[in-house]
């Protein structure tokens, strides 16, 4: 969605020859954008432990009110205006998030989930 962005493939590939090099790598997903194209949490998940990466946060969008109107303009039309709708429901990115929460742990890579706090910049989220 976001014009001049590398790939994610290509992104997942410099991980990879990162981490075959010995470094550490770390991986911040934020702001998650809702899974489209068919992939499931665990194929991200996967895709992740497979390029090497060793920890992963990841976080809801900031700032919706001003990012979907800006969606809505560049979507119209295309096979991914109705995630639109997913976004709009208040509980949707906490359960995006924990459902990746979750196929990170089955596929054995460290994962937290942060938010966004006025005072404090990204706080790990609690879900109690």
């Amino acid at each position: 969605i976001e014009p001049g962005a590398p790939p994610i493939e290509g992104r997942l590939k410099a991980l990879r020859a990162l981490a075959d090099e010995g470094f550490a790598t770390y991986a911040n997903i934020m702001p998650a954008y809702p899974l489209t194209g068919g992939f499931s949490p665990d194929d991200v998940a996967r895709a992740f432990r497979d390029a090497g990466v060793r920890h992963v946060s990841a976080g809801a969008w900031r700032y919706l009110d001003g990012v979907l109107p800006v969606l809505e303009r560049r979507l119209a039309g295309t096979r991914l205006e109705p995630v639109l709708e997913s976004v709009r429901d208040p509980g949707y990115f906490a359960r995006m998030l924990r459902s990746l929460e979750r196929a990170f742990a089955r596929a054995g890579v460290p994962f937290t989930n942060v938010y966004p706090t006025p005072e404090r910049g990204a706080a790990p989220m609690r879900w109690d």
